[in-house]
């Protein structure tokens, strides 16, 4: 049996693999306490990252797949002079009878 003295409990007096979910109260365990890089695709779940949880900028054109973006992911007059390269838009591309 395991006495507890002046009322304190420190890690030499629990057990290696004994704490579970069960024993840690919400909200105590913060980033400061998680080591970087402890967290890996793996611990998380799929569908629980939503916009709010990425820093603005943190997704840039080398993170966006090739061939991954299509007309839906597109604003309204997202699509300005300047953003179209020099010789993209050649009369195939034009409706007939639209110019």
């Amino acid at each position: 049996m395991c006495t507890v003295d002046n009322g304190t409990v420190n890690s030499a007096d629990i057990q290696d693999g004994t704490i579970t979910a069960a024993d840690i109260a919400n909200g105590t365990i913060t980033s400061a306490k998680i080591g970087t890089g402890e967290v890996t695709s793996t611990n998380i779940l799929n569908g629980t990252i939503v916009a709010a949880d990425i820093a603005t900028g943190a997704v840039t054109s080398t993170q966006i797949l090739d061939g991954t973006i299509a007309t839906a992911d597109i604003a309204n007059l997202a699509v300005t002079t300047a953003k179209i390269a020099n010789g993209a838009v050649t009369t195939t591309q034009i409706l007939d009878g639209t110019v």
